[in-house]
């Protein structure tokens, strides 16, 4: 079970790569994309805005755009141990498994750089 959350900073030469294979999402209001205990079914890259990551209502990180999390834990099918929440205007590069092994095929230097070990 992974103790700490994984996160890691994709540089904007790296963010321009990925508009080729992914499609902005847009959160309207605020919401909670996984919830602690679960695993994910996407990661995420944020783009603008904020993720608030809290454990039993204290925040306890906030993710910064150009920054991923859920990745490694969608690939090792470890639960995130903290609820993530998308603050209202936010958007992001939603990143499911079917994606990422695409990138691994085609990106490899840009999956290398956010270490992501399949």
């Amino acid at each position: 079970m992974s103790k700490t959350l994984d996160i890691e900073t994709i540089q904007p030469e790296q963010m321009k790569k990925l508009e080729v294979y992914l499609c902005p999402k847009l959160y309207q209001c605020q919401q909670d994309l996984i919830y602690e205990g679960q695993i994910p079914h996407v990661g995420f890259l944020l783009i603008e805005g904020e993720i608030i990551f809290t454990k039993r209502k204290k925040i306890h990180h906030k993710l910064k755009p150009g920054q991923t999390f859920g990745v490694n834990e969608l690939l090792r099918n470890y639960p995130l141990k903290y609820t993530a929440t998308i603050t209202a205007g936010s958007k992001v590069y939603i990143l499911d498994k079917s994606t990422i092994l695409e990138l691994k095929e085609e990106e490899r230097d840009l999956l290398d750089s956010i270490r992501i070990a399949l």
